[in-house]
């Protein structure tokens, strides 16, 4: 008899534990852990991850540190830094964004759909301080979770989406359209994170266990720089700010990506966007910004290739550069120097002629359907 109750004593012990919430050690814990989470948001800018230089039709490419700026004694990534902080987002119009979800299970549950989702929410998330964050809190017993954290930046008062659509992590895309006709790129930044964190060794029930993560910039972003500006100024009076550049992609670009993944999973060939020239000052020698642009990008280096065609106010084709080859890396920033701006490099030779006064002059006809409708070329701006 005494055997027989042991027996099933030890039996009922086993149904209880099999049935009590996944562990990950030989121990039962004591109840559920009082946990806290903080969700930081890299606030700081893009490093300089490469330069690409074409002189002429030569491509060079340069790792940050050992490129100078010609005729400067400015350094080109500390130049950027500023640039990209005075250009950073108006706050008056837009508001940092974060969406988060967490599940109960590890990411391998959450691809096969074995993970449940215990919350996802979202947080409009002070910018202006030095290390924007949010913090949630939450019991829950041991086991593996895993949050997938989202932030962007909305029009101000507003938490729907806008650059981005977010209704699934798992399958974030762009709004393609709002992509092409954005002319100020600053406030398409976005921020991401996969965080697994392990609950266990619970003493007792309201321990308290604390996580933080840091999201970053899924994306790589680069920034064109013509150098001859001061040709162009001899060419015309007409601001360079007035000028249109169209830039296309001529295969894929990355618009979507998956969180979870931590990787682009669609792209998007033939896209194209507008762009508004501006000058940017390098210790007394300027020069234009004449593309900027962001995509999806891996944990490996990815590449995008662009076409460009500069526009004076009346439509006419100053000059194109074609199969210009850029390296993205995730959370830093490719800048790409050459003459983009009077000077024509693999396009057959389209070039301003430097006799024209007030108006610039295509020496001959080109192929209009290159880059695109032109008849867009304004009221898309």
């Amino acid at each position: 008899m005494k055997s027989y109750i042991i027996g099933i004593l030890s039996l009922l012990f086993a149904v209880v534990t099999t049935g009590c919430h996944g562990t990950i050690h030989e121990h039962p814990d004591e109840g559920n852990a009082s946990v806290t989470l903080t969700m930081n948001v890299k606030k700081s800018g893009p490093e300089l991850y490469k330069v690409i230089e074409y002189v002429g039709n030569e491509r060079h490419e340069y790792q940050a540190m050992d490129y100078e700026l010609p005729n400067t004694r400015s350094n080109l990534a500390q130049t950027m830094a500023e640039f990209l902080a005075m250009n950073s987002i108006d706050l008056d119009k837009w508001d940092l964004r974060l969406i988060w979800e967490l599940y109960d299970g590890s990411r391998d549950d959450i691809r096969n759909g074995d993970a449940r989702l215990l919350q996802r929410d979202f947080s409009i998330v002070n910018y202006e301080v030095d290390q924007p964050s949010h913090t949630i809190t939450f019991d829950a017993p041991s086991g593996r979770y895993t949050l997938l954290a989202w932030a962007d930046f909305v029009p101000k008062g507003s938490n729907e989406d806008f650059y981005y659509d977010t209704d699934d992590l798992n399958q974030l895309m762009s709004y393609l359209e709002r992509r092409r006709n954005c002319t100020d790129n600053d406030q398409r930044d976005c921020f991401s994170q996969a965080y697994d964190f392990v609950i266990e060794d619970i003493d007792f029930e309201g321990q308290a266990r604390h996580y933080e993560t840091t999201l970053i910039r899924p994306q790589g972003r680069y920034v064109v720089l013509a150098t001859d500006y001061e040709k162009y100024k001899t060419l015309t009076d007409i601001p360079v700010e007035e000028n249109i550049v169209q830039v296309k992609y001529p295969s894929f670009v990355n618009v979507g990506y998956t969180v979870v993944e931590q990787r682009p999973n669609d792209g998007q060939p033939g896209l194209s966007y507008n762009h508004t020239p501006s000058t940017y000052d390098f210790d007394g020698n300027e020069m234009v910004c004449v593309a900027d642009d962001y995509s999806f990008v891996n944990g490996e280096v990815s590449y995008v290739n662009i076409n460009m065609g500069v526009y004076n106010p009346f439509e006419a084709l100053l000059s194109t550069n074609k199969n210009i080859e850029i390296p993205l890396y995730a959370d830093r920033l490719t800048v790409v120097i050459g003459k983009f701006l009077a000077t024509s490099t693999g396009s057959g030779g389209i070039n301003m002629d430097d006799g024209f006064e007030d108006e610039f002059v295509i020496p001959y006809a080109v192929d209009q359907n290159q880059f695109g409708d032109r008849n867009n070329l304004i009221t898309n701006k």
